[in-house]
């Protein structure tokens, strides 16, 4: 058994599991160390979240989840119950059984302090739900900002696209990678108070949906040595392809998009942030000042505040609750609006020309 812990506040988180822990795993948290506040002296609060990888006891977790009902009210029965997550309570009415696909059971009696994560092999998402579960437990006490967005390296800047969902922070981000940046985080970015970041990829694969598919059928090809037309739904206009949203979605491998970028344990800073808004409503492509009170409030409502709260569900009562903190982005920082019509790709010279100028307008 190999363990890692992370400090701060009045918290402790420990990850514990067989040896060895997933490299990004120990990577990422030795970089949420160094990003996040020192410890507020003593031991902290503490979560403990253990890996088990063994046949009989995810069995007996599984048979746990299907024996289980759908929680009704309260916060548990507001989380999501859909393809990649399904939630159930065990017969105590206190143990709660989270199956996030392809990654396993998450085990946890209510503010217990200790969660068991019965591994699924293989599992993609593992390291994504370790270091997610961690930092987002930092986050909600206000100790870090948990940004829903990506982070590219463009022209030797970090470039972090933020939005809500269907906003276009995938089509942004990629239309940049196939300029040449590379792809530094993605979906979920942590960032300190001082506008840094912890630049370690946790995800294996990331969410394409049908009209960024389309709209780059011929980069995904390139990259992936192959079409994927029969994966996803190609005979609709663009417009509707858009439309479709996460009914058109599937997964698609980073490291065949952009390679494996190595991971770095110490904090950056966020150079610039852009707000994409992707939609037929706009053509080519316009890039517009916005404020960095507008892009902090986005920031604060981008990240689904249920999961924050959930994770409160596993700390014990004493832990320490949220936080009012401010934005992540601090005076002066450069954002600018990103609106992309659906002929984009057309216009990726004039965007990369744009976000490289020493000032960009």
């Amino acid at each position: 058994m190999t363990a890692a812990v992370v400090r701060s506040g009045g918290l402790a988180v420990e990850l514990a599991g067989p040896a060895p822990l997933p490299p990004r795993v120990a990577l990422f948290a030795a970089g949420l160390s160094r990003l996040l506040p020192a410890p507020a002296g003593g031991p902290g609060t503490p979560l403990r979240l253990e890996v088990v990888r063994d046949a009989g006891a995810l069995a007996a977790a599984r048979s746990r989840f299907e024996r289980g009902t759908l929680p009704v009210g309260g916060l548990l029965g507001a989380l999501p119950q859909n393809g990649h997550v399904q939630v159930r309570l065990a017969d105590d009415g206190d143990t709660v059984l989270l199956r996030w696909t392809d990654a396993g059971l998450l085990e946890a009696r209510r503010h217990s302090g200790r969660a068991v994560l019965h591994a699924e092999t293989p599992a993609p998402h593992l390291t994504w739900m370790l270091c997610y579960l961690t930092a987002t437990t930092f986050a909600r006490a206000g100790l870090c900002h948990a940004v829903h967005g990506s982070v590219v390296r463009l022209a030797g800047r970090n470039v972090m696209v933020v939005g809500g969902s269907s906003s276009g922070k995938t089509t942004l981000s990629l239309l940049l990678v196939e300029g040449g940046a590379e792809l530094v985080t993605e979906d979920v970015t942590y960032v300190d108070p001082a506008g840094r970041f912890l630049p370690v990829l946790l995800r294996d694969y990331l969410t394409v949906r049908a009209g960024t598919y389309a709209a780059m059928r011929d980069f995904f090809a390139d990259r992936l040595g192959g079409s994927l037309d029969g994966a996803f739904p190609t005979d609709l206009p663009p417009e509707e392809l858009y439309a479709l949203g996460r009914a058109g979605q599937r997964m698609v491998p980073i490291a065949a998009l952009t390679g494996d970028p190595a991971g770095r344990d110490r904090p950056e800073p966020v150079d610039l942030t852009l707000l994409p808004d992707v939609s037929p409503r706009h053509t080519g492509v316009r890039l517009e000042p916005a404020t960095v009170a507008g892009a902090n409030a986005l920031i604060a409502g981008s990240l689904p505040r249920l999961m924050l709260d959930w994770v409160g569900e596993l700390l014990p009562p004493d832990a320490p609750g949220p936080a009012a903190a401010g934005g992540p982005l601090p005076p002066g920082h450069p954002v600018l609006h990103v609106r992309l019509g659906l002929d984009h790709r057309a216009h990726r010279a004039e965007l990369l020309t744009a976000l490289t100028a020493p000032t960009p307008a």
